[in-house]
C-alpha cells in the first residue's frame, strides 16, 4: 500500500532554501515533517515505524545537543553545501 501524500507536501524543499530559514522556521519545519510522517505511518498500520520516527527527532541521547535524526540531518546538509567534507556518521 502505497503513502498518500500530504497537501501543500508535494514537492521537496531545496537543501538552499532551506538553510536559509531562521532557526525557528527549520524546527518548525522539522517538527511538522516528522509529525506528518508519523501520521502517515500510523495511517498505514505501521505504528513500530512510526514510533521509530518519534524517537529519531525526539529523544536526544545524554550528552548531546540535538536529536540523532536533526544531527544527521545537519551532517548530511554540510556534505551537500561542502562535497569535499568526509561525512562521519553521527551513529552506526
Amino acid at each position: 500500500m502505497a503513502a498518500a501524500p500530504l497537501p501543500n507536501m508535494l514537492q521537496a524543499m531545496d537543501i538552499v532554501q532551506f538553510d536559509q530559514m531562521t532557526n525557528q522556521d527549520r524546527q518548525s519545519f522539522l517538527d511538522s515533517l516528522s509529525r506528518h510522517a508519523e501520521t502517515v505511518l500510523n495511517q498505514e498500520a505501521r505504528s513500530v515505524d512510526a514510533a521509530k520516527v518519534r524517537h529519531l527527532f525526539n529523544d536526544i541521547r545524554t550528552g548531546d545537543n540535538l536529536p540523532v535524526g536533526e544531527a544527521e540531518l545537519e551532517l548530511r546538509k554540510t556534505a551537500l553545501i561542502y562535497p569535499r567534507t568526509p561525512l562521519k556518521p553521527y551513529f552506526n
